[in-house]
């Protein structure tokens, strides 16, 4: 297995994470009922910031795919190195579904953000 790879592909999955919880706290924003007294936002339109967050969380979990194939060149599926790496990569994906509908809630979609962020140290312990 291409350590490189592995690597590359976590710190990938991981920007997802980040993107995740820009997204939630700008979901949080446009949701406060405050924010649309006091800013005359919540109109349901998805921000510039909210829209610029999801698109990398999509660029990076592209990039992600490419580096797990990369990774997983000559190796079997079954492999727990294989394995937990796919399974954060798998969450990535869900999450980037998510936020590609724009209809998550703040705190699900923080929670989504954690959950890739627990499968990412779960894949960084296991072994090459």
């Amino acid at each position: 297995m291409d350590p490189d790879a592995r690597a590359s592909c976590l710190r990938a999955i991981l920007l997802v994470a980040r993107s995740a919880h820009l997204c939630a706290t700008e979901l949080g924003r446009l949701t406060d009922p405050r924010s649309v007294e006091d800013r005359g936002v919540g109109t349901g339109v998805l921000s510039d910031r909210y829209k610029e967050s999801a698109g990398s969380a999509a660029r990076m979990v592209e990039r992600a795919e490419r580096y797990y194939r990369e990774m997983r060149a000559g190796h079997e599926s079954h492999e727990r190195a294989i394995r937990v790496v796919n399974a954060a990569l798998v969450e990535a994906q869900i999450c980037v579904r998510q936020l590609q509908t724009g209809l998550i809630e703040p705190n699900d979609l923080a929670m989504q953000a954690e959950k890739i962020e627990r499968a990412v140290v779960r894949a960084s312990g296991s072994p090459s």
